[in-house]
């Protein structure tokens, strides 16, 4: 099968899990023998934007469509599969696709098409004002990295898209969890169109021995629950090691 793998890469210092997810899916399929072309037009651009431009591609990103276009003409795929949207892929790609006559699915890898900041938390508390309804509440709190530029743009993309029925092209939404798939129920979203597919891993070697410590491994927010864990880890369940890097490493360093 040819099979089309779109993604816009996360720029941010730290690995990314949504980046390793989609490279380890593409090594899968390539592995499995199928002919896999991985799209991500933004890699060697996109940390050149400024504001106007993120903004402009965010809402409709001409220049993509017309990359994935020739893609298509190129390579022919019997699918396309959709990963991260943003910043300048935006969802005028989904149209692009269904046009020229290709299945699509995509993989809802948090609620970004639900929520600015893609996690329902806002301050540090669970927030689902704009679950359900257009996005304007994350205008006025600066929801996407605190920029009402980027809030305003980001808001306007998603509604003209909901407006446009650009997510209805979508033949099938692949959640990573079944948590993924209910908050976009609840959203008023079909569950027909929703399957839950969780990440995979590599298989590890067997290791001999019980181990010398728990890990947490990842990205040091709020959102990934590394400060509640060791605010409720006992010492009589042994050593904790927290590895990694983002804005709470300080305050977790504290505890």
């Amino acid at each position: 099968m040819r099979i089309l793998v779109g993604h816009s890469r996360y720029q941010s210092g730290p690995v990314s899990g949504e980046n390793r997810v989609v490279d380890d899916e593409v090594e899968l399929l390539r592995g499995a023998g199928h002919d896999v072309l991985l799209w991500d037009p933004e890699a060697a651009t996109a940390s050149g934007f400024g504001l106007a431009k993120t903004a402009q591609q965010a809402i409709w990103a001409t220049e993509s469509v017309g990359d994935l276009r020739r893609a298509i003409r190129d390579h022919r795929p019997d699918v396309a599969h959709f990963h991260n949207l943003f910043p300048v892929l935006s969802p005028a790609v989904l149209r692009a696709a269904s046009d020229d006559g290709i299945p699509t699915v995509m993989t809802l890898h948090n609620y970004r098409l639900l929520c600015l900041p893609a996690t329902f938390l806002r301050d540090g508390n669970v927030c689902e004002d704009c679950l359900g309804h257009l996005p304007w509440r994350g205008i006025v709190h600066r929801c996407f990295r605190d920029s009402l530029p980027g809030s305003a743009a980001y808001a306007a993309s998603l509604s003209l898209h909901r407006g446009l029925r650009s997510f209805e092209r979508v033949a099938l939404f692949l959640c990573v969890s079944r948590f993924v798939a209910d908050k976009h129920v609840e959203a008023g979203w079909g569950r027909d169109r929703l399957e839950v597919k969780p990440n995979f891993t590599w298989p590890s070697p067997k290791r001999v021995g019980p181990g010398e410590y728990f890990l947490f491994l990842g990205r040091l927010s709020s959102e990934k629950g590394a400060g509640v864990l060791i605010e409720t880890w006992r010492p009589e369940l042994g050593r904790l090691v927290v590895a990694g890097d983002g804005p709470e490493m300080d305050l977790l360093r504290s505890k």
